[in-house]
């Protein structure tokens, strides 16, 4: 597919730390044809940002985010509908007493201020959101730059942005934790995505968001500052419980995540040793 100004029909972010030259060459030979806004460490201050340590994220409960982390574990093995249903028998376990604490609480991360490096990288794709919205495009195409696609995947985005919603909307392009479509969820639609609810992520690697989402979570920001102990994609799977956003994903994934497919090392473990 060729692109000029005019038939490219959403802004692109590239999440990017200098130092992983290789990362930027692929990214930049396989987007060749697309305007690309990269988002750099050199960007960021996590100063900057209103991190805080609290129970409630965008004034949602801890007990509901560990149901919505369990669902997606859980859904490894069985249909969504039925880890959802098992869900809401395994969010009020800890009214039981301390020995049910682990049922409740199990799929949470740990409640500590995360290291500064992943609140660097947290602020990056923060940075990218508050860019898009300066700019005129209905949807934001975000990229982590150890992304691994196709000219497909292009094609497929290309699709999903000239598509108008009037309600806020989150895409997962990629692939991740081995989360895949389960047989309770509807069948795949024209752009090869399907809807998941409850709204929850899989990794932040490759997704999509429209105007009306990135209006509504920086609201949230506005509102009740960020958590210092979630990593981005918990982030914002907590902001689409929170504004009741549509939340899909691509099945096949066309984006892979570079770092967990084996063709890149982690992220952290490059820089150490670049």
């Amino acid at each position: 597919m060729k692109f000029d100004s005019k038939s490219q029909f959403f802004s692109c972010y590239v999440i990017h730390y200098t130092p992983l030259v290789e990362r930027r060459q692929f990214l930049e030979k396989a987007l060749s044809e697309i305007e690309v806004n990269w988002v750099t460490e050199k960007n960021v201050s996590v100063e900057n940002y209103p991190w805080r340590n609290t129970n409630y994220v965008f004034g949602v409960s801890k007990r509901l985010i560990a149901a919505d982390l369990g669902i997606n574990a859980r859904s490894l093995s069985r249909t969504r509908r039925r880890a959802r249903f098992e869900s809401y028998l395994y969010r009020y376990a800890s009214l039981l007493g301390s020995n049910f604490e682990e049922t409740t609480y199990g799929s949470l991360p740990r409640y500590k201020r995360l290291p500064q490096r992943i609140l660097e990288l947290n602020s990056m794709h923060l940075n990218a959101l508050m860019l898009f919205l300066q700019e005129n495009h209905e949807w934001a195409l975000l990229l982590e730059d150890d992304a691994v696609f196709s000219q497909d995947g292009i094609s497929q985005v290309q699709m999903i942005s000239q598509e108008k919603r009037k309600g806020a909307v989150w895409i997962n392009l990629n692939d991740g934790a081995g989360l895949k479509r389960t047989a309770s969820e509807k069948r795949i639609n024209k752009n090869g995505l399907f809807r998941v609810t409850p709204p929850t992520t899989r990794c932040a690697s490759a997704y999509m968001f429209n105007r009306k989402y990135a209006k509504n979570m920086n609201d949230l920001i506005e509102v009740h500052g960020l958590p210092d102990w979630l990593p981005i994609d918990v982030i914002f799977q907590v902001a689409n419980r929170k504004i009741k956003a549509e939340s899909y994903w691509s099945e096949p994934a066309k984006f892979v995540q570079g770092s967990e497919s084996g063709f890149y090392k982690s992220n952290f473990k490059s820089l150490r040793e670049s």
